[in-house]
């Protein structure tokens, strides 16, 4: 989507196309059908965004970065039930310069979307309600504990990313030479965790709810 907003006329278009979507769509449904850990939300914002272009193709109307970026934010709204979380996410993941134009455009897509998913799903909390509490006390001594111990995770994550991606170490060039392979045992180290701990199957949502 991010390309195909760089360059809405190109030859990306393309993966901005309905048999795309309903591809993409009937392949993440049929992973979920077998356990894949894997969720909607992504797929949902590439199929909210073909289904806004596929109409202005068909209405003859000119495919602009807006229209992209507004398909994308309704895919959000409709997946999180979260109206916000759609126009945080046109501002901060699509537009690189937010066009104030642009905010009608996305404001509309976002309620309809909004209003259509209420309609099927009816209303929803997405990760359910929380009725466990924390003492202040408590709070004091875990909120800069979990904040530590989330920004050294998450640094360390970032950075076997980037190694990844640039094969700089041993380990990642070796998986760049054997890549079936290494999809292969990364592959039986999820369904690992999945049989080991009933938690990994899925879009994650139970294990959330019960965290």
């Amino acid at each position: 989507m991010i390309a195909a907003r760089s360059d809405p006329d190109g030859a990306v278009r393309a993966a901005l196309s309905l048999p795309t979507a309903f591809a993409k769509g009937a392949l993440t449904l049929a992973g979920l059908l077998v356990g894949a850990s894997t969720g909607r939300e992504g797929p949902t914002v590439q199929i909210a965004a073909a289904v806004m272009a596929a109409w202005h193709r068909l209405l003859r109307l000119p495919l602009r970065a807006s229209v992209i970026i507004a398909g994308g934010a309704a895919g959000v709204a409709a997946a999180f039930n979260t109206p916000l979380a759609g126009i945080a996410f046109a501002i901060e993941e699509l537009a690189a310069a937010y066009e104030q134009r642009m905010a009608l455009l996305v404001m509309t897509a976002i309620l309809i979307s909004g209003a259509v998913a209420l309609g099927i799903g009816g209303d929803y909390v997405y990760f359910g309600i929380v009725s466990s509490t924390l003492d202040f006390g408590s709070v004091l001594i875990i909120a800069p504990v979990a904040g530590i111990l989330g920004g050294l995770t998450g640094g360390w994550f970032a950075r076997l990313v980037l190694a990844s991606a640039q094969g700089t170490t041993r380990l990642m060039r070796a998986a760049k030479r054997a890549p079936v392979l290494t999809a292969g045992l990364c592959g039986l180290v999820v369904a690992g965790l999945g049989i080991a701990t009933k938690l990994t199957w899925g879009t994650g949502y139970d294990a959330a709810r019960r965290g």
